[in-house]
């Protein structure tokens, strides 16, 4: 995708809004967050727009699915614990202040929700934010992307050693499913490439 349409696209950002979760993800949020910071929020959103302009989505889509992107891990500056009902509520306390109606909130908090991997997309615009959330498994990226998340984990005691955190990751990259026709198809490469390595690291 050329530089001159994802700007475009990311103009369904609201700045200021934009402006106030990339200083908070900068200044507020723990060091203990390699993997789950303003990088990943970054990338999630770039991944959404290579992801949706291959749909129709209307301007209301994109203005909800790239907010949603951007608030989606948001709850991080309170806890890593449920941290997408934290996203939610945080989002539904902010957004008003930026002209969303509840409407449309409501609609940006599902798609929050949806990234909690207990979670099933139910339509386009769930399944896009899904996979974009999680695009790095099907990347080439991952390899470099593991060891953030391997930190993170250690550092928040979600697992207690390398060997535990390699054994869960492999599992769930094997186990693991893109919802857009567009992830299946570009991804199914480099996603065994991904699985071999995560396989190699037990």
């Amino acid at each position: 995708m050329s530089c001159l349409l994802m700007k475009e696209i990311e103009k369904h950002i609201n700045p200021e809004l934009k402006e106030k979760i990339f200083d908070d993800l900068s200044n507020i949020l723990d060091e203990n967050y390699s993997y789950h910071n303003l990088d990943h929020t970054k990338r999630v959103i770039s991944a959404a727009v290579d992801i949706g302009s291959n749909y129709d989505l209307s301007e209301k889509d994109w203005r909800c699915l790239l907010t949603a992107c951007l608030l989606h891990d948001y709850g991080f500056i309170e806890s890593h614990v449920e941290h997408e009902k934290i996203s939610a509520k945080l989002s539904s306390q902010i957004l008003p202040k930026y002209g969303f109606s509840e409407t449309d909130i409501q609609i940006i908090n599902s798609l929050i929700i949806v990234t909690k991997l207990e979670e099933k997309p139910k339509n386009l615009l769930e399944s896009i934010i899904r996979d974009s959330d999680l695009e790095y498994l099907g990347s080439e990226d991952f390899i470099k992307i593991s060891p953030l998340l391997k930190k993170e984990w250690i550092n928040c005691k979600v697992v207690k050693s390398d060997s535990e955190f390699y054994k869960i990751q492999y599992e769930f990259i094997l186990n693991h499913s893109f919802y857009t026709d567009f992830m299946i198809k570009n991804s199914i490469n480099q996603k065994k490439v991904n699985i071999d390595y995560a396989k190699s690291m037990i």
